[in-house]
C-alpha cells in the first residue's frame, strides 16, 4: 500500500538514478572536450531530469478533510427519546438537527430539538451511539434545511460547533434543549445563560410541564419570559 512517504522515496531514488547515468553521458561530437563545459552540460541535464522528475512525484493538493475522518465510526449523538409532551416527528429517523433556534425562541424553536429528516420539533431525546461520519450528519442537516449541498466550510463549521454542543451526551441518557443548550433531564437548580436570555429553574419546565402543561404557558412559550431575561445586546 502507498503511503505518504513514497513520493518522496521515489523522488530521492530517481534523483540518484539521473545523477549517475547523467554524468557518464558521453559529450556529443560537436562539444570541445573541455572539463568545465562537460560540467555545465551534465549539471544542465541533471538540473531538466530532476525537475520533470519531481513534477512527475507530485501529490495532490491536501484537503482539510482526511479519508480517516470520512470514514464511518461510531458516533455519540441525540435522537428523539419518546414522543412525550410535545412530539410532531414520526418519521422514524429522529437524529436531532443543529440547534434550530431563530429570533422567536418562545415558539418552540429554543426549548425543542428538530429532526434532521423531516424537521418537525419533539421534547425529549436520548443519547445513541450510531454508525456514521460527522461529514453526514452535517449535510444532512443542511442539506434537508435549505435544499441545496452544502459548502466544504458550512460542513467544516457545523461539525465544530455541534461537536462541543454534545461533547457532554452520555449514551442512555435524556435530555432536553434550552437556548442552545443540551440539558440532562434530571438537571436541577439551574442558573445559566443561553444564546438569547439569562435563566435560572429549580426544575426543567419540559420535565415539570409532564404533569402541568401550564408550566410551558408560564415560562419557555411566553414571550414576555424571553424579553424580560433577554441578555443585553452585544455592541
Amino acid at each position: 500500500m502507498a503511503t505518504a512517504r513514497t513520493p518522496c522515496f521515489l523522488f530521492v531514488f530517481g534523483m540518484s538514478v539521473c545523477y549517475f547515468y547523467v554524468v557518464n553521458l558521453p559529450l556529443p561530437c560537436c562539444a570541445k572536450p573541455n572539463r568545465s563545459v562537460k560540467n555545465k552540460m551534465r549539471v544542465s541535464i541533471l538540473t531538466l531530469l530532476c525537475a520533470f522528475l519531481a513534477v512527475s512525484c507530485e501529490q495532490k493538493p491536501s484537503t482539510n478533510t482526511s479519508p480517516d475522518e470520512e470514514r464511518p465510526m461510531k458516533i455519540t449523538y441525540l435522537k428523539k427519546a419518546n414522543d412525550d409532551l410535545i412530539s410532531f416527528c414520526s418519521c422514524g429517523d429522529s437524529r436531532v438537527t443543529f440547534p434550530a433556534q431563530m429570533d422567536c425562541p418562545w415558539c418552540g424553536c429554543g426549548w425543542l430539538f428538530t429532526c434532521i429528516t423531516c424537521r418537525k420539533a419533539f421534547t425529549f431525546a436520548e443519547g445513541v451511539e450510531i454508525e456514521t461520519t460527522w461529514q453526514d450528519l452535517a449535510r444532512d442537516d443542511i442539506r434537508n434545511k435549505w435544499k441545496e449541498e452544502p459548502s466544504e466550510e458550512d460542513v467544516e463549521s457545523w461539525i465544530e460547533a455541534m461537536k462541543e454542543i454534545l461533547a457532554d451526551v452520555r449514551v442512555g441518557e435524556r435530555y432536553v434543549i434550552i437556548d442552545g443548550f443540551v440539558i440532562p433531564s434530571d438537571s436541577t437548580n439551574l442558573i445559566f445563560d443561553g444564546w438569547a436570555a439569562h435563566h435560572e429553574f429549580k426544575d426543567l419546565p419540559q420535565v415539570r410541564a409532564l404533569a402541568n402543561k401550564a408550566i410551558l404557558e408560564e415560562q419557555l412559550s411566553n414571550r414576555s419570559y424571553w424579553s424580560t431575561n433577554a441578555l443585553p445586546e452585544e455592541e
